[in-house]
């Protein structure tokens, strides 16, 4: 007797049968045409890549728990790639020598990350990453937080629809050593960057169960950008050319656009060495973030190189 199979896709991918292959296609499309328009070219690589390179610079919980890594037939430590920017630093690396900087370069890669599939939230995932390599800081964030709005523009998108938030993660390290929260930066950070999917009570909660209610206080008026904290906060932002070239030019540039300079942009992923970025839809039914980035000048250096980007 011959086994029967399950019509069902591998747990959190799925199939794209014509009519929703019809809407990828436009969006792929629409990403496409746009990045070109602005300059940016297209590359591709292999969706195998070293686990060990998403182990040392993706984080603990991205090149963790969430990584699909194996051993294959030559006893090779692979993996599903759960994310672009490692194989992009090393192919760059790869050419470091052959290759005129700056360079502007995007990829639509699919993406494997083991966790609970869930609502927007699947194992399998679809991306465009843009970068820029090459650049100092500032004008390639002013460049990027720009085409941001200009890629939610050109699906039709509008200032009522969606909110382009952005922090500095030096700056946070800062402000976190200023006023002594040192020693709790990892639970200060966690607690920042799941911002919006948690009510104070809750973050409160959290942070009791180490911290004392002076610390907790400090952590939540920064989050909510009141008082003291938020005011050394944005003093201490001052050290950072960038910041005020973003604050100064943004709103010059897209005036009708909805830009925030905000202490609740984290991002977990463990490369970034500076300004940090997220989008979110303002319909509240959906809180997760539509995009997010930043800078990350030392992610080359795996492969002994050195590049801003």
């Amino acid at each position: 007797m011959s086994a029967t199979f399950s019509t069902e896709p591998y747990k959190g991918t799925r199939d794209f049968y014509p009519d929703d292959l019809s809407k990828r296609n436009y969006i792929f499309n629409t990403w496409r045409k746009t990045l070109i328009h602005y300059g940016f070219e297209e590359y591709e690589t292999s969706l195998l890549e070293n686990a060990n390179i998403y182990i040392a610079k993706s984080g603990e919980e991205l090149g963790g728990s969430q990584l699909y890594n194996f051993y294959d037939k030559g006893e090779r430590f692979v993996a599903l790639r759960p994310e672009q920017t490692p194989s992009l630093a090393r192919i760059v690396a790869a050419r470091h020598r052959e290759l005129k900087f700056p360079l502007r370069w995007f990829s639509i890669p699919n993406c494997f990350r083991y966790e609970r599939p869930q609502k927007g939230r699947l194992r399998e995932h679809w991306q465009v990453n843009v970068d820029i390599i090459g650049l100092d800081r500032g004008e390639a964030e002013l460049e990027l937080l720009s085409l941001i709005g200009n890629i939610f523009q050109s699906f039709g998108a509008r200032s009522e629809h969606f909110k382009i938030m952005y922090n500095h993660r030096l700056l946070l390290d800062q402000w976190v050593e200023e006023v002594g929260l040192s020693d709790h930066k990892p639970l200060v950070y966690k607690i920042l960057d799941d911002w919006f999917k948690k009510d104070d009570t809750q973050k409160a909660e959290i942070m009791g169960q180490t911290l004392n209610n002076d610390q907790i206080q400090l952590v939540l008026d920064l989050g909510n950008k009141k008082g003291e904290p938020w005011m050394t906060y944005q003093k201490l932002s001052e050290n950072f050319a960038e910041l005020k070239l973003l604050n100064d030019n943004l709103k010059l540039i897209h005036k009708n656009l909805d830009y925030e300079f905000t202490p609740c942009i984290v991002r977990g992923i463990a490369y970034y060495t500076g300004l940090v970025y997220e989008v979110f839809d303002k319909n509240p039914t959906n809180p997760r973030a539509l995009l997010g980035g930043g800078r990350y000048d030392d992610l080359l250096d795996m492969f002994d190189k050195s590049t801003p980007a």
